[in-house]
């Protein structure tokens, strides 16, 4: 499908679940694949199962924390393979516990598996990949760096960090021809031994409240993978894919109360000569809740008079600090109204600087 024939690929945390997942997808698309991991059992049944679609295949036995056993891992695949030229950082520990019951050293070791392992990398075989014009690397995160699932905070602040280091070091090369990327897994069915097959039950494949499509499979994470390597994303540098079936635990099926309008009237405020929605300055995304204001429903003592007088007294009042003079509540048939944000026009051609064609942000 993607044809990676000539490719060199390698793959930390390979000997088993997704990292085997996602150098079975690349020898299957004829890529040389070299698989890097601590567990050397593990290694031997991956080495033999990956061999049986014909390609190239190296191991490594390495901590990917270890200076010295990333760089002998990868002179060690360069001197097997060839150059790296597809590098998929997938290693990782995860310890489910309160954030209080941490230890330095539990903080400190995921930190050092899941975030210096994948800069260990990447500084060994990114340089390689800069000389040679070209390369592709996808860093796997999760999609803890982006919701609470479960307690585990030191490895969603890793994994929110991989996602910060891919974003940021794939503008410094994409001029150079390197493309970066991630994939945030979700709720995927993996082993918990490295030497077993991985399997769905019927149990947790069937979907509920919060996992609406089940479980993922690994191959659904080699699958996003595979494509972010492939030539069909060369347009795709510093993205994260989530592949989670938009479902992780905690977050439910169906509205959110925060995407509701809100009911009882829409906020709108005077400016230039006319009320206008104030969700347009305040940059809110659905209408708010407002106090009742004593002028929403005029009192019967109230003269005509005195009612137009007031409305140009209260429109000429001070400006607010988005500029905006005065507030009203309009009831009744907007109740239920939510307002979109405006779209933001370009500003003139002199005023657009080179590397921002839609000149200044206006709002500050």
């Amino acid at each position: 499908m993607y044809g990676f024939e000539g490719e060199v690929a390698l793959i930390t945390g390979g000997a088993a679940g997704l990292g085997l997942a996602i150098a079975t997808r690349l020898a299957q698309e004829g890529a040389a694949v070299a698989i890097v991991d601590t567990d050397a059992e593990g290694l031997a049944a991956a080495d033999a199962q990956l061999k049986e679609h014909g390609g190239a295949v190296h191991t490594a036995v390495g901590d990917v924390s270890n200076s010295a056993d990333v760089d002998a891992a990868v002179a060690s695949t360069q001197a097997s393979l060839g150059p790296v030229s597809q590098l998929v950082n997938n290693a990782g520990i995860c310890l489910f516990r309160q954030y209080l019951e941490y230890s330095d050293d539990d903080f400190a070791r995921q930190m050092d598996v899941n975030l210096t392992g994948t800069h260990l990398f990447m500084r060994a075989v990114v340089p390689g990949m800069v000389e040679r014009g070209g390369g592709a690397v996808v860093n796997i995160a999760s999609v803890a760096a982006f919701n609470f699932t479960v307690a585990h905070a030191a490895y969603a602040a890793s994994k929110a960090a991989v996602v910060a280091l891919t974003r940021d070091a794939a503008f410094e090369l994409a001029p150079k021809g390197v493309r970066l990327n991630c994939v945030a897994p979700g709720l995927i069915a993996v082993p918990p031994s490295s030497t077993k097959t991985p399997k769905v039950t019927p149990v947790a494949d069937g979907p509920t409240d919060t996992r609406p499509l089940g479980f993922g499979r690994p191959s659904d994470i080699a699958n996003a993978v595979a494509f972010l390597l492939s030539e069909q994303a060369r347009f795709i540098i510093g993205t994260t894919i989530n592949v989670a079936a938009a479902a992780w635990p905690g977050r439910r099926r169906g509205k959110s109360r925060r995407t509701r309008p809100a009911a009882g009237g829409i906020l709108v405020v005077w400016s230039a000569g006319r009320f206008v929605p104030a969700t347009m300055g305040l940059g809110c995304r659905r209408a708010v809740r407002p106090h009742r204001p004593d002028f929403r429903r005029p009192r019967a003592r109230r003269t005509q008079r005195g009612l137009r007088q007031q409305g140009p007294r209260r429109a000429a009042g001070r400006a607010g600090p988005f500029g905006h003079a005065d507030c009203l509540c309009i009831p009744g048939q907007w109740k239920t109204a939510t307002v979109p944000r405006p779209a933001i026009r370009p500003t003139t051609s002199a005023a657009m600087p080179q590397g921002r064609p839609w000149g200044s942000n206006p709002i500050r």
